[in-house]
């Protein structure tokens, strides 16, 4: 599908325009996500590129998993595992999701100033991330980690620190806090 600028497409939310963004100035200082940081999802094909200031909050989320690691050792070694994403930078106009969250060309992060499209957000489902924590952690350990790290989910209705996968939104979707 050729996407277009300023075309309504059909979303979970609507017909929703596919935005103008300043996507040359978004692209010029992007930056790789170092793989002892984060890796893609297996599967995912995620271009792993955001801004300095989510690769910021990325590294301190995993100081902060760190953290609580250390605080729930009982004995040996603890570490923070790797945070595993889905998407980071997309590209503007470019289809993502599937399903009830297919966006299509994109024209719903178009909206979000700090989306994909912007390299301020990554999805990332916490799962691998918590369980290659030694010790493992919990979803509301996770998310705790993530707060303190001055992310925030803003596709996400459900109580604080959870993430139930139906009727609450996006639980896996993190972006710099605004």
């Amino acid at each position: 599908m050729k996407c277009v600028i300023g075309k309504a497409y059909k979303t979970r939310f609507g017909w929703v325009k596919l935005r103008e963004r300043d996507v040359a100035a978004a692209e010029r200082s992007i930056l790789e996500v170092p793989g002892d940081v984060a890796v893609a999802l297996s599967g995912s094909g995620a271009a792993m590129f955001v801004q300095g200031e989510l690769l910021d909050a990325l590294r301190a989320w995993r100081d902060e998993a760190a953290r609580i690691c250390e605080e729930k050792a009982v004995r040996g070694a603890a570490r923070a595992g790797l945070i595993y994403a889905s998407s980071c930078y997309r590209p503007l106009g470019t289809t993502a999701g599937s399903g009830k969250y297919e966006d299509p060309c994109g024209c719903v992060d178009s909206t979000d100033d700090y989306g994909h499209w912007s390299g301020l957000a990554i999805d990332a489902p916490t799962r691998f991330f918590r369980l290659s924590c030694v010790p493992a952690l919990t979803v509301e350990e996770i998310n705790l980690a993530a707060q303190r790290a001055g992310l925030e989910r803003p596709w996400y209705n459900g109580p604080p620190l959870t993430s139930y996968q139906e009727g609450y939104g996006e639980y896996w979707h993190y972006r710099v806090r605004a």
